[in-house]
């Protein structure tokens, strides 16, 4: 578990890594883009990055995702007022975005 997780982040997302022990992993995430997002995400995002990479969680129903691949998502909606970022994606076409 990453030192910068603390002692709560840690109790929270630990059931969220035994649920997915057969998660599919598609790919790493680089150091490079875990860099360019610490401190824009919440670091347990950034700790499922590090320890799984991209792939696809809870059977089969929630996928993360590389933000610098979905920015072009935006071009295609009006009145977003807040700067976002696309994480996941669903089996159900839902989208996940944080804002920042």
């Amino acid at each position: 578990m990453s030192e910068k997780l603390t002692k709560l982040e840690q109790k929270d997302i630990q059931p969220f890594f035994d649920r997915n022990q057969d998660y599919i992993k598609y790919a790493d995430v680089p150091q490079e883009l875990i860099d360019k997002y610490t401190g824009v995400l919440p670091e347990p995002i950034l700790e499922v990055w590090r320890r799984t990479g991209f792939g696809i969680y809870e059977r089969g129903f929630v996928q993360f995702v590389n933000p610098d691949e979905w920015e072009f998502f935006f071009d295609y909606i009006d009145n977003i007022y807040q700067r976002s970022i696309v994480v996941g994606i669903t089996a159900l076409g839902d989208i996940f975005t944080l804002g920042y």
